[in-house]
């Protein structure tokens, strides 16, 4: 999954200005704020700062509402 480097730096917790000199340090061209982070440089990331990316959840987390009381199955 791609995502922009505005959105990696928040779920790291960082700055924008950080983890676009991270990239180039990795040799990844950074144009913008914008521009896309491919899978294998957000994997260097979250390894650089020890942390697990928030999609990797395990998918019955999205249906987790439905276990609540008073949910009802439809």
């Amino acid at each position: 999954m791609v995502k922009r480097l505005y959105e990696v730096a928040r779920e790291l917790g960082l700055q924008n200005r950080q983890v676009e000199e991270d990239l180039e340090a990795m040799g990844c061209p950074v144009r913008s704020f914008a521009s896309p982070v491919n899978e294998t440089e957000l994997s260097e990331l979250y390894a650089k700062y020890g942390r697990v990316p928030s999609d990797s959840q395990p998918d019955d987390a999205s249906n987790a509402s439905s276990d609540l009381p008073g949910a009802e199955d439809s």
